[in-house]
């Protein structure tokens, strides 16, 4: 006799003691990707921030090493100053020698100048002193430049403040009037 045709169950593929182990070794799965992956991630940006605020006080160390460097040359500049000030400003007792300049600049160029030097106006700011002054200069325009290139070349130094040039009618004389300031070096 022929066997009767029956047919066996078949098992499911995925029974409920496979999910169990897919599930197991899923986890398994998931614990090594992060043991290899992220791990080592987190240890390199560890290493990093390190790196990063080792540099941070390096470069923080050397601008202060900069700024305390600079404060100490600041300190030297004014000293230097100083020294660079005496040397070149004249002497408020050197007013007669200005005077004497102007006067031997007028008359080289042929030109007629009123010096008027404002002192009770002058400014004391502790190293040098600094004296208005006001100069009228008349004659052709060719001997007031050469004047106030002669007085440019002196060993005075000026600030100019105002320019102001007029022509006379008569005849081709020109004017200027320039007010400036002079530096002195404080007596002491």
């Amino acid at each position: 006799m022929k066997p009767e045709n029956t047919k066996t169950p078949k098992k499911p593929l995925l029974d409920q003691d496979n999910n169990n182990t897919l599930l197991g070794i899923q986890i398994v799965l998931m614990i090594l990707i992060i043991a290899i992956g992220i791990f080592p991630l987190s240890r390199k940006m560890i290493k990093l921030q390190r790196e990063l605020t080792e540099t941070a006080q390096e470069s923080y160390q050397q601008e202060a090493e900069k700024i305390n460097e600079k404060n100490s040359l600041e300190k030297f500049k004014k000293l230097s100053d100083i020294a660079v000030l005496e040397q070149a400003l004249p002497s408020e007792k050197d007013i007669i020698k200005f005077i004497e300049t102007f006067e031997n600049a007028g008359q080289n160029n042929k030109v007629t100048q009123n010096l008027v030097l404002k002192t009770e106006s002058k400014k004391d700011t502790g190293t040098y002193v600094v004296i208005p002054l006001t100069i009228n200069i008349e004659g052709s325009l060719g001997y007031i430049v050469q004047f106030l290139k002669d007085i440019e070349k002196s060993d005075f130094y000026l600030e100019p403040k105002n320019i102001a040039i007029g022509s006379n009618i008569t005849d081709d004389n020109q004017t200027l009037i320039l007010e400036a300031d002079s530096f002195w070096l404080k007596e002491q």
